[in-house]
């Protein structure tokens, strides 16, 4: 929900003054996920009396302001796993049973008490010490029991710090970019960069870091994604540009509009710019559509190893440019 684009929310507008009169004493099942605007729900779903009686409209948010603005009949919140739960999932992701081994009862117990409640850290952190030896057990508690409990992204850090370093770069590429992308099409790129990503992928599944569904989609939690976003941050707070990933399309305009440093950027994406930019001074396509250079106004790209284009306007510069 939170990628829709301005376009896309009018073309469903549009469509929606159809869908009404053929909706109308239908019965329907809805189910919108990770709501985060009212007004994506009047443009998906419309009004309540287009639907017939016994219809169900679901909504997940985090964001309880949007369930005040619908009115919604019934609202349910989630029950925070207690002890036992936190150590059972713990161990299910460790072990692969329900409860520890006997020799981890103790440790097991005392890293499902620092993250008591806390789904997705005892998920990844079960994850990471499955097969690790106590000692590693041990040094985990010890770095989690000096992080807050509110800090959740600083519990998770701890899996991403133990990763590779071609682990990291894909973790960091699906987390800033390609989230809800093909794998087979982001193998392509990260082959090319001797990532080898099946395995590194298989690696980061394991440590349930990356999950990968059915139709073959690359997915990540909100919270890993956060994550991953604020590591990219954390290299260069005050200049976009001296960062590795550039994907923030107001920071992307702003790299780009005035020319600032951009040697350390390797992943940049460019998103409904074509009004805002001068394209004819920043991308030279060639002829047949597969050359792409960076004019040098822009600065220098010497590590860019992928753009990612989508509703942009690409001209060809003159020759005599």
């Amino acid at each position: 929900m939170n990628h829709t684009k301005p376009g896309s929310l009018w073309c469903l507008q549009a469509s929606l003054w159809i869908f009404e009169k053929k909706l109308n004493n239908t019965q329907v099942l809805i189910v919108l996920d990770d709501l985060n605007e009212k007004s994506h729900y009047d443009c998906l779903v419309g009004k309540r009396d287009w639907y017939c009686k016994g219809s169900r409209i679901i909504v997940t948010t985090r964001n309880k302001y949007v369930l005040n603005a619908l009115q919604v009949d019934e609202a349910y919140k989630p029950q925070i796993l207690n002890l036992v739960q936190s150590l059972q999932l713990l161990s299910i992701h460790a072990f692969k049973t329900k409860s520890p081994p006997e020799d981890f009862e103790s440790i097991s117990g005392e890293l499902a008490s620092t993250a008591v409640g806390l789904p997705l850290t005892l998920e990844v952190i079960g994850s990471y010490l499955s097969n690790k030896p106590e000692k590693v057990w041990e040094a985990t508690l010890k770095k989690l029991e000096k992080i807050p409990d509110d800090q959740v992204q600083k519990k998770l850090r701890i899996s991403y710090d133990e990763l590779t370093h071609e682990q990291k770069q894909i973790f960091l590429d699906i987390a800033c970019l390609l989230t809800g992308m093909e794998k087979t099409y982001a193998s392509y790129m990260w082959n090319n960069c001797s990532y080898y990503s099946e395995k590194e992928l298989y690696d980061l599944c394991l440590m349930s870091l990356v999950k990968i569904g059915d139709d073959n989609v690359l997915r990540m939690h909100d919270q890993l994604k956060g994550l991953g976003r604020e590591i990219i941050h954390q290299e260069n707070f005050g200049n976009p540009g001296a960062r590795s990933w550039l994907w923030d399309q107001e920071e992307a305009r702003g790299v780009l509009k005035e020319c600032r440093e951009t040697e350390k950027v390797e992943v940049l994406s460019l998103d409904h710019l074509d009004k805002e930019l001068p394209f004819t001074k920043i991308l030279i396509l060639g002829h047949c559509g597969n050359l792409l250079e960076i004019d040098p106004s822009i600065g220098k790209l010497n590590n860019l190893r992928e753009l990612n284009i989508s509703w942009t306007k690409i001209k060809k510069l003159p020759d005599t440019i």
